[in-house]
This record gives structure tokens, C-alpha cells and sequence, in this order.
């Protein structure tokens, strides 16, 4: 699965899993100023976790039972 990550209503890049890794990679035509988060600048190299998701994305799951 791949979600689309938007910026100020515009597709600023892609979430996805790639073996045990959650990798976020930005669009090639980004501003600099279109981040996600002041943790995770623009940049050509896509950002990699181990396992999990980066902690900007973590907080937005759902908890309890919906999480389930």
C-alpha cells in the first residue's frame, strides 16, 4: 500500500512499506518549504524506519479499539 502525503492541499510525497522498513520519499519537484515535519526536511534520499512508523506519523493512529 502507498499513501499520498499532501502539504497545503498538494502531493509533497509517498508513504510506503518496503520490507520491515516504513519509508517516506518526497516528489522531485518539492519546495523546500513544502515539508512534513522540521524533523524530516526535504531531501532526495527517502527518509527509512526500522519496524515502525516515524513518530509524526505514529501520532495520528487510531487508538483502542479502532486501532484493533
Amino acid at each position: 500500500m502507498r499513501l499520498d502525503v499532501h502539504v497545503q492541499g498538494r502531493k509533497v510525497a509517498s508513504l510506503f512499506r518496503e520490507r520491515d522498513d516504513y519509508v517516506l520519499k518526497y516528489e522531485r519537484d518539492v519546495a523546500a518549504t513544502d515539508f512534513i515535519s522540521l524533523a524530516m526536511p526535504v531531501r532526495e534520499e527517502a527518509w527509512r524506519w526500522p519496524r515502525d512508523l516515524h513518530p509524526f506519523f505514529r501520532q495520528n493512529l487510531p487508538e483502542g479499539y479502532l486501532l484493533a
